[in-house]
């Protein structure tokens, strides 16, 4: 018996976090470990994403489909919000880059709060 709804909160959420910080690797990293450090998030950071996802489907909380849609809606959210905030990030210290990320982690899950009645 299914009983998410379209897209999986849990996929959308672990996508979207993940595909921000790999993200944000990518762009702040310097230019000699870029590609190695941004191969590497995706491994660990995507890796654990398909993992949350694949346990959607097993666990029968959710269809593929609905895995499926949760990573592409997280994907793109990941890309927009990294590419908005990482320009801004670059140039305050690194107290408020903290801050600005747990806001920003915060502000994710309670607009994807929708689906928590699973």
């Amino acid at each position: 018996h299914f009983k998410g709804l379209f897209p999986s909160f849990h996929a959308q959420f672990s996508f979207g976090i993940s595909t921000a910080f790999v993200t944000a690797i990518y762009l702040l990293s310097p230019d000699n470990i870029r590609l190695l450090a941004t191969i590497l998030a995706i491994f660990c950071l995507e890796g654990i994403s398909v993992i949350v996802g694949y346990s959607r489907i097993v666990v029968n909380a959710h269809y593929p489909k609905d895995v499926v849609g949760g990573a592409i809606l997280g994907i793109i959210t990941g890309f927009i919000c990294s590419y908005t905030l990482t320009p801004i990030l670059k140039d305050i210290s690194l107290n408020y880059q903290i801050a600005v990320c747990i806001i920003f982690l915060v502000l994710i899950y309670i607009l994807s709060e929708k689906e928590r009645g699973e």
